[in-house]
């Protein structure tokens, strides 16, 4: 739960982030500046819950296991990204939405779930399981 204040600053700046890759932040801002905070915090639920999900899984996974720390460390990694993947798509889907009107989380998900079935939540998951544990090899090894 020490992650949460942090996100405050973190969801909007990894928003926009996504939002620039996806080019559509500058049309979302211009047609609509009313709701630019609205739409910059999208997918900040779908975040927090990955966030303090994945620190909890990680941090439980590596105490629980034996072997070396960047053994330990990249296996806990790996699973708590696993686990918390399917939050990141919704986080990633919401922030790179070009909806004119916020994006609510639970409903995108149940949308994704209902339209692209239970595989859609395995998107990118390669990728984010691959640096995850070698981030959380790294981290632990010299914690």
């Amino acid at each position: 739960l020490a992650a949460l204040p942090a996100l405050l600053v973190k969801i909007p700046i990894e928003s926009l982030k996504q939002k620039k890759q996806a080019q559509g932040f500058e049309s979302q801002v211009n047609s609509n500046s009313s709701q630019t905070l609205a739409i910059i915090y999208q997918g900040g639920v779908a975040q927090a819950l990955r966030e303090v999900g994945f620190n909890s899984a990680q941090l439980v996974i590596f105490a629980s296991t034996s072997g070396t720390p960047a053994l330990r460390g990249a296996f806990a990694a790996a699973l708590a990204a696993l686990l918390t993947h399917p939050f990141d798509v919704v986080k990633t889907t919401a922030m790179t939405s070009t909806s004119m009107e916020p994006v609510n989380d639970f409903a995108l998900a149940t949308k994704i779930l209902r339209t692209q079935g239970p595989i859609a939540f395995t998107r990118g998951l390669g990728p984010r399981v691959l640096h995850t544990a070698i981030g959380g090899a790294a981290f632990f090894a010299y914690l």
